[in-house]
């Protein structure tokens, strides 16, 4: 079996020999199927491996570039999602650390499956956007209903380690500072 390195070279030294073959004296049907091969060879073989390298990449460019249009928009999105569910993984360890309890690998599994279902969610959402409703920001609708969830997990883990609520930490601040505005 000859290696895919030296395809090029092998199919040359092919060429070679039916152009001798061909020079010698045959029958009309041999000289035609050895003509029939070498013509193969020039046409198709010889740039065949270039022709094919070129398409592909053209093609994997092209579907880089539909991949990155589509996602784009998304990526920030992912990352925040990527985040809550990180930090809420994070509190809900230190609870089960706290407890003296160990790590359940289902519930871990969960977090991941969670992660997963929200992404896809994500993308049906963006593909629906971009067939169905361009002016319509249907992947931050999207997010208010996948964020409330994670966030009032979050806020419960947080406020069972510190006693103190997320929220109220935040209605408070927003409160001050309009104490503040107002003097």
């Amino acid at each position: 079996m000859v290696e895919p390195i030296h395809i090029k070279a092998h199919l040359l030294t092919k060429q070679k020999e039916m152009e001798s073959v061909t020079q010698k004296e045959c029958t009309y049907m041999e000289h035609y199927t050895l003509y029939a091969k070498n013509l193969f060879l020039k046409v198709f073989v010889n740039d065949f491996w270039e022709k094919m390298l070129i398409s592909v990449t053209g093609f994997l460019a092209y579907l880089v570039s539909e991949i990155s249009f589509f996602i784009s928009p998304l990526i920030g999105f992912f990352f925040l999602v990527l985040g809550v569910l990180m930090a809420d993984l994070f509190f809900a360890f230190m609870i089960l650390n706290k407890q003296k309890k160990t790590i359940d690998k289902v519930k871990l599994m969960d977090s991941v499956f969670k992660l997963c279902a929200y992404c896809v969610a994500l993308m049906i959402c963006r593909l629906t956007q971009v067939v169905m409703m361009p002016n319509v920001p249907i992947p931050y609708f999207t997010m208010v209903f996948i964020l409330y969830p994670e966030y009032k997990s979050l806020n419960k883990n947080v406020k069972s380690i510190s006693g103190y609520s997320i929220f109220d930490f935040i209605i408070n601040r927003f409160e001050t500072i309009i104490k503040t505005i107002k003097k």
